[in-house]
Formats: C-alpha cells, sequence, structure tokens
C-alpha cells in the first residue's frame, strides 16, 4: 500500500513542484479587472495591492500567493466570477470547493490501514497541476455546518488547521505538507454564521451589486463567457435592449442588481433570437 502510495505521489514525496510566481503586470491585472467588474474596484485594489508589495519587497522572485480573502455580499454580486477570473489572469490553477458540503470538502486524508486510504484533497490537486502554490476558493462558507457538528467531519473545522498554516501533517502520506504558498478566498452572503477563529483568519471585504451604470460591462462580461462555452467568436452573439427595462427606465439608478438574473434574462432573448433566424 505504501509502495502504490509513494509511486502516485512520487512528484509530491520525492522532488519539489514549481512555485508559479508573479510573473505579469500587475498594472494589466488590475485595469482588465476594474473594467470587467467596475462595480468591485475595492476588492480589486485590496487583492492586486497586496500582490504589489509582495512583488516589490521579495528578495529573489516573488511568489505568486494571494492573503486569506472572504468576499462578503448578496447572492449574484460576482464574486465568484471575479475570483475565477483573478486566478485565470495570473495563471493560477484554482480548487473549487462548495461550502455547502455536509463533510470535510475533502482536506482530510484516510490514514494508512483503511482500504481508502487517501491523501487530503489539496494534495492531490497540487500534485495534478504539478502547482506547489495554487488557490483554493470555498464558494458560500456561510452555508458550511456548525463547527460542533463533526458527523462525517466538518469542513470549518478542517479549514481551521489549515488556513494560514505552514506546514500540515497528512496521515496517509506519512509526511508534512508545505502549506505556506496557498491562496485561500472565499465567499459567503454574510459572515454571521461563520466560526469567529476562522473567520479571523480571513481578510473580510464587503462586495455589492452592480447597478445601472454597470450594465455594459456586465453584459459584456455574459458575453465572453457564453462565447468561451460555445466556442464561437463573441462579435457573433447580438446585443439586446431593455433587459432589465426596470433599471433602464431610470438611468442614474444606483439600485444594485444580481447578474445571474441579467444572464438569465439574455439567454432567454437569445434562445428567442435563435429560433426565429432557424
Amino acid at each position: 500500500e505504501g509502495k502504490k502510495l509513494s509511486q502516485r505521489f512520487q512528484k509530491f514525496t520525492q522532488q519539489k513542484l514549481r512555485l508559479k510566481t508573479i510573473d505579469f503586470e500587475l498594472q494589466s491585472l488590475y485595469d482588465e479587472l476594474s473594467v470587467e467588474f467596475p462595480w468591485a474596484v475595492n476588492v480589486v485594489e485590496h487583492i492586486v495591492g497586496n500582490l504589489a508589495i509582495t512583488k516589490t519587497f521579495s528578495v529573489g522572485e516573488p511568489v505568486l500567493r494571494f492573503n486569506p480573502t472572504l468576499l462578503v455580499g448578496p447572492k449574484g454580486t460576482g464574486k465568484t466570477s471575479l475570483l475565477k477570473r483573478l486566478c485565470e489572469l495570473s495563471h493560477i490553477p484554482m480548487q473549487l470547493v462548495s461550502g455547502a458540503m455536509p463533510d470535510s470538502g475533502g482536506f482530510l486524508p484516510v490514514a494508512r490501514g483503511w482500504a481508502t486510504a487517501q491523501p487530503r484533497g489539496l494534495c492531490s490537486f497540487m500534485v495534478e497541476n504539478e502547482c506547489a502554490n495554487p488557490a483554493v476558493f470555498i464558494d458560500e462558507l456561510d452555508k458550511a455546518k456548525a463547527i460542533d457538528d463533526n458527523r462525517n467531519g466538518n469542513l470549518q473545522a478542517s479549514l481551521l488547521s489549515m488556513v494560514g498554516a505552514d506546514r500540515y501533517f497528512d496521515n496517509c502520506l506519512q509526511g508534512d505538507l508545505n502549506l505556506s504558498k496557498i491562496s485561500w478566498f472565499a465567499s459567503a452572503n454574510s459572515s454571521e454564521t461563520v466560526y469567529e477563529p476562522l473567520l479571523d483568519r480571513f481578510t473580510s471585504i464587503s462586495m455589492e451589486g452592480p447597478a445601472n451604470a454597470h450594465i455594459p460591462a456586465v453584459m459584456q462580461n455574459i458575453k465572453n463567457e457564453l462565447s468561451r462555452s460555445l466556442g464561437c467568436d463573441v462579435s457573433l452573439l447580438p446585443d439586446f435592449p431593455n433587459l432589465r427595462p426596470d433599471l433602464n427606465a431610470r438611468e442614474n439608478s444606483c439600485e444594485t442588481f444580481s447578474l445571474r438574473e441579467l444572464k438569465r434574462n439574455y439567454e432567454e432573448r437569445l434562445k428567442q433570437h435563435c429560433v426565429h433566424e432557424n
């Protein structure tokens, strides 16, 4: 059993995995995210600002590592989209974990001696991507079960032992995992149900939804995402007026709205358009 595990994870146990460095222009990253998410400039400034400090004061090649960050805001404000786009532009692999999982989220290993022996999921992700400093994103952390509910494991308890830790012992691999360069992200509609000691390990940033003035940027994001999934040029996707007539009627409205709602409206219009065209 030990030999099989050693062969499977020899990249992790017998040689160093590569560290992704900040080998891109931070101003370009800031500009692109600010254009795509103009209602979340405060988030962009915080995240890119921390990278700028690292790049400025690092001795040698600056290692890409984002500080533990929790985005808090109403549903449909683009929290997940922004963090996914951030990692995409930074060329760093991201492991997405649902906060609503009823167990430890795959973060805990299954010890040797059991038929289902398995290192912690993060270890597998690092090996598969040959990257020692990936990002981990817990979506909807506020949906995780309470810290004192240990049936089948507990996501918040697992994170408490990992976020901000330099090393963690894996009792399947029988060795320490170096977690010091992991980038931890999470999102929540509210931070009230997050265990306070765990919450303290993140920097919480409020993220409100887009307003009427941001509709052009939101629509461009929706079309870009849809063109990638369809494999077509974004210029082929039509524009539709009055997707949110209640907001469009008030040009200077500061009322926020859900990105998901606007995306659903656009896709419905696109379906109708394609049916009539064919």
